[in-house]
């Protein structure tokens, strides 16, 4: 039975060691010139939906995830079509946000496409789309697809029915603070030694 042991201690201890650090090194140091980044222009915001803003320069590839800027690029495009703010009725400049975005991921580009963009050698470049999913302040969800290339234009907006978003981070915060205050949750942590001043302290768990 000892067999196979024997030989496994045997094979480790042929096994060449690394050197130690005082052992001189035969390999030879090289020197890497570290390019410094490439510089980015930030987009305009606030009132520049009247002017073009595609301003960022478009990925490598295709399929690529959209960057920052094109997905601020895609948040303006759809406040200047689709309008993102909420009509008071005194009249008075609408300063709430209609919209709360949810997600805004790439539209992938089409078999036929990619294969075209592929075969071209990188001339022929698909068009950049963005897939947004909104929620109103009323609930309700909201799936569009934005595209990107030009001034960029809303292709579609749909409002969906029977349906939610994807649960965020923000909501996970605000679940928190709902569960802090709830007076049965304070009455069982009060059970369980944890008293009001300390319910900051509690933290909630997903579950899908």
């Amino acid at each position: 039975m000892l067999g196979p042991i024997k030989k496994l201690l045997r094979r480790m201890s042929t096994t060449p060691q690394p050197a130690s650090e005082d052992a001189p090194s035969t390999s030879t140091s090289h020197t890497t010139q570290v390019a410094p980044p490439p510089e980015t222009e930030t987009l305009p915001t606030g009132k520049c939906c009247d002017r073009p803003i595609s301003t960022a320069t478009a990925p490598a590839h295709p399929l690529d995830p959209l960057t920052t800027a094109e997905i601020q690029q895609v948040i303006l495009i759809t406040r200047r079509e689709i309008g993102d703010t909420v009509d008071v009725e005194d009249g008075s400049t609408p300063t709430k946000k209609k919209f709360r975005y949810n997600t805004i991921t790439l539209h992938e580009p089409t078999k036929s496409e990619f294969l075209e963009w592929q075969t071209s050698g990188g001339e022929v470049v698909p068009k950049r789309v963005a897939e947004v999913v909104a929620v109103d302040r009323e609930g309700g969800v909201y799936d569009g697809l934005v595209e990107l290339n030009g001034e960029g234009k809303v292709v579609e907006w749909e409002r969906l029915s029977g349906v939610q978003p994807m649960l965020t981070m923000e909501d996970l915060v605000v679940t928190e603070e709902y569960v802090r205050k709830d007076e049965r949750v304070i009455e069982q942590c009060g059970i369980l030694g944890i008293p009001r001043e300390d319910m900051g302290r509690i933290y909630c768990d997903r579950e899908f």
